[in-house]
């Protein structure tokens, strides 16, 4: 009886640890990578600092002025993808399809998914296999 007892609780134990382990290894995931992050881009590593001296003549603060660094940063990202959107998406999209088809697996895979999606497609001119130049 003891022992019927004791494999309930000792299951009871093992069911709740194997609930708990994808969320422990989770955190710490999430804490090595933002570890990882501000080894990297930190305040005190090079890029941080980088950032630093781009934020400097803004304010004296060495945070701040990391801080504003990275705000000049993002800021500066977004006038290239709206470039990137308008401009390259095209030709981005051809360059990458015209690649991932010469990958071996990854290639005759894509292929197949490309044929079947093109089969769902309920676009007028869809044609399995066809593809437009994009280079014009």
């Amino acid at each position: 009886m003891i022992k019927r007892s004791l494999k309930g609780v000792v299951t009871t134990w093992l069911a709740g640890l194997l609930a708990l382990l994808p969320l422990l290894l989770t955190i710490s995931l999430l804490a090595w990578l933002a570890n990882l992050l501000n080894d990297f881009l930190g305040p005190h590593s090079m890029v941080g600092q980088l950032f630093a001296l781009l934020g400097q003549p803004v304010v004296d603060h060495p945070v701040f002025g990391y801080l504003i660094g990275w705000v000049m940063l993002i800021g500066a990202i977004y006038p290239l993808g709206i470039i990137v959107q308008s401009r390259l998406k095209k030709h981005l999209a051809y360059l990458l399809d015209k690649t991932v088809r010469r990958i071996p697996v990854i290639g005759s895979l894509y292929n197949t998914a490309d044929r079947f999606v093109s089969l769902l497609d309920k676009k007028e001119d869809a044609d399995i296999g066809a593809m437009s130049p994009v280079w014009c």
